[in-house]
């Protein structure tokens, strides 16, 4: 039996870690370093989900204007248009998903709320 992308985040830990589109980007990295995580959830002003900023997107903006990054906001630089899946996903299927797009972290979104992220690392450890 395959195991859902929801009962890896049952297993795992579902704890949303969010940051505010009008954050900076060294407020977005710090807080990556200090959690220990690869991707943040983008919220915007009104609690709404907008897209995902990874390590791969701040290292690209500092890559490309390292003069300028340090006063730059999240929001131009998540990307928005987001692939997710559902908490009922099949895990193996995730991992497909994500090698073929060739992304690391995928947000787990429920009825428009986003329940949780895995990783490759997580589906893989768990399926």
């Amino acid at each position: 039996m395959s195991i859902s992308v929801g009962e890896i985040l049952d297993k795992k830990g579902s704890e949303v870690i969010a940051i505010s589109s009008e954050s900076t980007i060294p407020e977005a990295a710090r807080l990556m370093s200090h959690r220990k995580i690869g991707l943040l959830i983008v919220l915007n002003d009104k609690n709404k989900f907008v897209g995902v900023l990874s390590e791969r997107d701040i290292v690209r903006a500092v890559a490309i204007d390292p003069d300028s990054v340090g006063e730059m906001h999240v929001g131009r630089l998540i990307t928005r248009n987001v692939i997710a899946c559902d908490p009922q996903a099949v895990a193996k299927d995730i991992i497909d998903v994500m090698n073929e797009k060739g992304f690391r972290h995928m947000p787990v979104v429920k009825d428009g709320n986003v329940k949780g992220v895995v990783s490759r690392t997580d589906l893989m450890m768990h399926s």
